[in-house]
């Protein structure tokens, strides 16, 4: 079983959002939304650095405070709303690669997944370390009933299905579909992002992850939803 060395960390957490104003401060039952993914990472086997790329002094203090580490502030040009993922990972290899430091793996961890365990992010790591993908991505089960054999296009009040064979196909028949989800996980390589100038490359990974994990927050009752699985998950098991 190979793992790599140098694997980095990388989570994002601008300051300003549209859903959820200052979201990754937000506070979910007992703490700030951003400490989940830096809880999770820090926890982590496999990860050299974890990292919080911010644009936001109070975000960066935070996380500092957490554990993490925040080397730089981002610089305002790649934390827009329209700054790509592509761009924040491009910046990061960059600060380290002047410091002379180079990474085999960069694992992107998008703070709205706070329920993204440890576990599944060693897997996630072991799984990229032993393949020669490009790039892994979390995924989840489409649910049968938005299926392309089930969508629908709707215009002026009528409807007419994407697919040829509406109705003729069982549950069971129908062609299983997979979602990102979030994404909770993606993982590159700095060869990746250089060569192909996008995060993913030709040959792309999957890891297959849980409804409850792959749990993502844009809006304000995800984060009800969210302490909900939280304090179940915290529950005493019956004896």
């Amino acid at each position: 079983m190979n793992t790599t060395k140098n694997v980095l960390g990388l989570i994002p957490a601008r300051g300003g959002s549209k859903g959820i104003p200052r979201k990754n401060l937000y506070p979910v039952l007992d703490k700030p939304l951003i400490a989940y993914s830096i809880d999770g990472a820090l926890q982590s086997r496999y990860l050299s650095h974890v990292v919080v790329s911010t644009d936001d002094h109070e975000i960066a203090t935070e996380s500092e405070k957490r554990g993490a580490e925040v080397p730089f502030i981002r610089p305002v040009e790649f934390a827009q709303g329209q700054s790509s993922a592509l761009d924040v990972v491009n910046h990061a290899i960059g600060f380290y690669r002047h410091l002379g430091i180079e990474f085999e793996l960069v694992v992107y961890l998008q703070p709205t997944s706070p329920l993204r365990s440890t576990r599944t992010i060693d897997e996630c790591i072991l799984g990229m370390s032993n393949s020669d993908a490009d790039s892994l991505v979390s995924v989840m089960d489409v649910p049968h009933q938005f299926s392309v054999d089930c969508q629908m296009v709707e215009e002026g009040g009528y409807v007419q299905p994407v697919a040829t064979n509406i109705g003729r196909l069982r549950r069971q028949e129908k062609k299983r579909y997979v979602a990102r989800n979030g994404p909770a996980i993606l993982i590159t390589r700095p060869a990746t992002a250089e060569n192909y100038q996008s995060l993913y490359g030709d040959k792309i990974f999957s890891y297959k992850m849980n409804k409850m994990e792959s749990m993502d927050i844009d809006e304000l009752e995800d984060i009800w939803l969210v302490e909900q699985a939280l304090l179940h998950k915290a529950r005493p098991s019956p004896a």
